[in-house]
Formats: structure tokens, sequence, C-alpha cells
């Protein structure tokens, strides 16, 4: 007779956020770091705590004190365990390391942010910003000498964000601002 393992009895390096934080690279883990305690992406502090007992576990996150059970009282202090309590704090971690590999890609993808801004630029009304931006990036494109199916999903975007912007009237305003008419 096998006995079922319960989530209580579950190794902490099943965990979705153990595996993440597995890949990270020492810079990556202090990057994530600063993301945790960043009042912007979370207002925990008892996930900040929980993430600083379990680095220390890094980068193999194997040793005989990492236990559920002694994760929490780490950062309960005696309090008693309460498997569903620690299961949010691990929810909550995973989801910032989620936000934080978001980040990254998109810092990887400076065409992607490019689009994003202009998208807000426009949205906010803020046409002559909007316009510098749009021919800056415009004239980088052209020099772009890549024909790539990522060229032309970026040239896709910015028709989209360009099309956006001209249907919203927003550029009725701004062709009037520059010519005198409609």
């Amino acid at each position: 007779m096998t006995l079922k393992r319960t989530t209580h009895h579950k190794s902490i390096s099943s965990f979705t956020i153990v595996k993440i934080l597995k890949t990270f690279s020492p810079k990556e883990l202090a990057e994530f770091e600063k993301l945790l305690c960043s009042p912007f992406f979370n207002n925990h502090s008892t996930v900040i705590k929980l993430f600083e007992e379990m680095k220390k576990y890094y980068p193999d996150f194997e040793g005989e004190g990492l236990s559920k059970e002694n994760l929490f009282d780490a950062v309960n202090n005696g309090k008693k365990y309460d498997d569903k309590l620690f299961q949010k704090y691990l929810s909550r971690m995973n989801k910032l390391a989620e936000e934080f590999l978001n980040l990254s890609e998109m810092r990887n993808e400076s065409s992607n942010k490019e689009i994003n801004v202009l998208y807000q630029l426009s949205k906010r009304k803020l046409n002559e910003v909007y316009s510098r931006r749009l021919k800056e990036f415009e004239m980088t494109l052209e020099h772009d000498t890549k024909l790539s199916d990522e060229f032309y999903y970026i040239k896709h975007k910015l028709a989209k964000v360009k099309y956006n912007h001209y249907s919203s009237g927003s550029y009725l305003y701004v062709h009037k601002k520059i010519t005198g008419f409609l």
C-alpha cells in the first residue's frame, strides 16, 4: 500500500517558483530581488522575507532547512504552519517572477518597447511627442537591413498604432496645428 502525497508533504522543489528561480543567473536573481522589494510591484513584506530565506539555498534549492514548514516559520516567527497561507506567499512570488520574466523579455525587444510607448503617447493625446518619437522610430526601421518575420511583425504593429492614432482624431489636431487646415 502506498500513501498518497498530500500538498503538505510536497517537496519545495516541485513548486513553479522554485523551478523559475533555479534558472536565474546570479545577476537575474539580484534584479528579481529589486523588483520584489519595489513597492510599485510588491507591497507584501512577508513575500520579501520568504525570498530572502529561499535565496540562501540558491542555486540548487536543496538542503535540510528547506521545507515549507521551516520557511513559513522563518517568515512568521513561530506562528503555526498554515498551508493555504504559505501557498499564497508562493503564488504571489510566482506572479512577481512572471512579471520579472515579462520585463526581461521586453528589455530585449526594444522595438516592441517603442511600439508600446507610441501607443501610450497617442492614447494620452501627447501628439507632438508622439509625432517626434514616431519619426525617430521610423528612421530607425528604415536603417534596419535585416528583413525577417520579426521586422514585418513590428511594421504591422506600428501600422496598427498609426491607424489607431489617426482614426482617434489626434492626427487631425496635429495636422490642423501644422498646416492650419483640416
